[in-house]
């Protein structure tokens, strides 16, 4: 039986690691706990962030929009709000 050219290979040379770059060990206990620590604290400080946002949304619409009409400014902010989580998906992808 022949042996495929691959084999024949020494380990120096980039083809053979490239071949053998798709082993890949299962995560450890730790690197899990680091895993899910990060996505609680990133999860965490978003919706902090949208939670502190939607609650002073009275005051970001008097201070960031004009105040002749106090309702639609409130709206204006609540709509800069929306975007917030339209956008959210197109950051994923990216």
């Amino acid at each position: 039986m022949a042996e495929s050219p691959s084999s024949s290979l020494p380990p120096s040379l980039p083809e053979a690691r490239i071949a053998q770059a798709h082993v890949i060990d299962p995560p450890t206990a730790q690197t899990r706990r680091k895993v899910v620590m990060a996505s609680f604290i990133g999860n965490f400080v978003e919706w902090f962030d949208y939670a502190a946002y939607g609650y002073l949304a009275a005051v970001i619409s008097t201070v960031f929009f004009p105040d002749t009409d106090k309702t639609t400014a409130l709206l204006a902010t609540f709509a800069v709000f929306a975007i917030s989580f339209l956008v959210r998906p197109l950051g994923g992808v990216v």
